[in-house]
Parts: structure tokens; sequence; C-alpha cells
């Protein structure tokens, strides 16, 4: 049960490497952008998540936004040219107030975005906006961890299998024929052989 359970989650695991993957290829040539509307008023304005992929990276952002539409979920596509899209230029606004980076990670925050206003003409209505970006090499190499633990492990298995099929220690794979007790080469105890007739 154990066994299946392992192989289950290592196959829906490589699904996510390679879904993972298609989008990091993807993000250079077309931005996705998911977006995503709450119902809990804060303050003048609800809560607003935007989910964008974009040059290789995942950006995460949370702002409040005074947008008079209702809670929706929607998704759009950007065509913006692959070096000038950042999140700057996704959101047309200033640079970030403060930012945090180290190997392609990132935390931006902003002091509000004009472009989440529905009247462009006032100031922004968000007063923090926060960014977090997320290189997409990152979650596809994750994902590949348990794949990889699995084929090492039907490596292993055949190995030892072709091993001990052709007479050879399943340890050291020293040739056991002429042997009776144990491996001359590692020492391992020899099992029981049923005599061909």
């Amino acid at each position: 049960m154990r066994r299946r359970l392992f192989n289950i989650l290592a196959a829906v695991s490589l699904v996510m490497c390679v879904a993972t993957a298609v989008l990091w290829v993807r993000s250079y040539f077309v931005g996705d952008q998911w977006r995503w509307i709450g119902d809990r008023q804060l303050g003048r304005g609800k809560h607003l998540w935007l989910l964008t992929a974009g040059t290789g990276k995942i950006y995460w952002m949370s702002a409040v936004n005074d947008y008079v539409s209702p809670p929706s979920f929607a998704h759009r596509q950007l065509k913006l040219p692959v070096r000038v899209f950042t999140m700057t230029a996704m959101l047309s606004a200033k640079p970030p107030s403060d930012e945090i980076a180290v190997l392609g990670f990132a935390v931006m925050t902003f002091d509000g975005y004009p472009v989440l206003s529905s009247d462009h003409s006032r100031p922004p209505t968000s007063p923090l906006c926060r960014v977090w970006a997320i290189p997409l090499w990152f979650p596809a190499g994750a994902f590949a961890v348990m794949p990889l633990c699995c084929l090492k492990a039907v490596v292993r298995h055949r190995r030892h299998q072709e091993r001990v099929t052709r007479g050879c220690c399943s340890v050291c794979g020293y040739d056991l024929r002429a042997s009776t007790d144990r491996c001359p080469e590692c020492g391992t105890a020899i099992r029981a052989r049923a005599e061909v007739v």
C-alpha cells in the first residue's frame, strides 16, 4: 500500500514538473495572469490577488483596490515584449519602495498603484501592495525530486534482480556460481538456491 501511494505521488509530481516546465518556457513568450477579487470589504476597497507568469517567474501580488465589480475570478494573456516584462511594466507603476531579491526570488513592497483604481485621476487607494516573485526553475526542480527518487528505486531493483538471475552477488555483482556459503568479494551470505534438475 505504501509503495502504491509513493508511485501515485511520484506520477502526480511528474505531471506537475512537466506542467511547470511548460509554463516556464511559455512565460518567455506569453504572459499569463489570473486575477481574483475577494468579496470582503477592506476599508474603501476589496482585496485583489494577481498571479502572473512571465519571463521565467511567477509573481503573486496582494493589494486592496476600489473596483466596483463583484467578487470574480478571471484569466487573461499579457502580450508584452519579453525584455520589457517586469512587475513594474506589467502594472504600469513606479519602482518598489522596498525590495529583497536573492537567486531570482524577490519580495517587493509598493506604496500603491494608480492602475488598481477605477478612477485614474486620483491617487491610488492601496496603501500597501506586496509582490512575491518565485523563479519557475524552483518548483520545476522541487516537483522533479520524487520522480527521480522513484526512478532510482526502479533502477536499483532491476539491477538487483538481474544480478540474482545471472547468479551474481546482489550487493557487489561478483560471480557466485563456484561459491556456496558467502560471497568471496564482499562477504554477503548467499541465499539458498534451488537445484536445477
